[in-house]
């Protein structure tokens, strides 16, 4: 065999080894992200089952289109149907406490009841941790006042996020559902 073949062959047999390894590559890296994309999902399944049973999640209904859509199938006939015992993933979520009662437990998470509103030093309310931070202190001139301003933030940010959320927006600033705030909320 002349040297000119002998090259051709191993140029040959190096693109098969090339294309090969290209193939088995993004093989590999596709079963990779699907099976990322599974083991996330069966975790947040597993977290949202703990979460259920602790009765830390509140479960909202999602429309049947969108589930049906998720599920990757057409129509209604196609979905997959609950097997017996899945209504033990379904639970009922607590009541929304309403206003006043967020905005007294509020009083009593950010000041004691009013005992350590330091407000009261000048003559002044707030007890609610009302627009107090490193960078502010407000008080008022009546408890009603800041009260009042507090039911006004509530009915806000409860209009678009859950009652976790907004405690931990109230407290924190940040738009999450699971902060100490909210835990210590839940447990008044």
């Amino acid at each position: 065999m002349s040297c000119k073949t002998q090259m051709r062959n191993e140029k040959k047999i190096k693109a098969k080894f090339l294309i090969y390894g290209l193939i088995i590559g993004i093989s590999f890296t596709g079963m990779f992200y699907e099976a990322r994309d599974y083991i996330q999902l069966k975790t947040e399944n597993v977290e949202l089952k703990r979460q259920l049973e602790e009765g830390k999640k509140d479960v909202s209904l999602v429309p049947v289109e969108t589930s049906i859509k998720t599920l990757g199938v057409e129509t209604v006939a196609d979905a997959p149907v609950l097997s017996e015992g899945a209504s033990d993933f379904v639970a009922s979520s607590p009541p929304t406490p309403s206003i006043s009662e967020i905005v007294d437990k509020v009083y009593i998470l950010e000041s004691s009841g009013g005992k350590n509103d330091s407000c009261q030093l000048k003559g002044l309310y707030n007890g609610y941790g009302y627009s107090q931070s490193t960078f502010s202190w407000r008080c008022y001139k009546t408890k009603e006042e800041v009260r009042s301003l507090v039911a006004e933030w509530f009915k806000e940010k409860l209009a678009h996020n859950s009652l976790e959320t907004a405690l931990c927006i109230y407290n924190r600033g940040i738009a999450t559902s699971d902060c100490e705030y909210a835990q210590k909320f839940a447990s008044l």
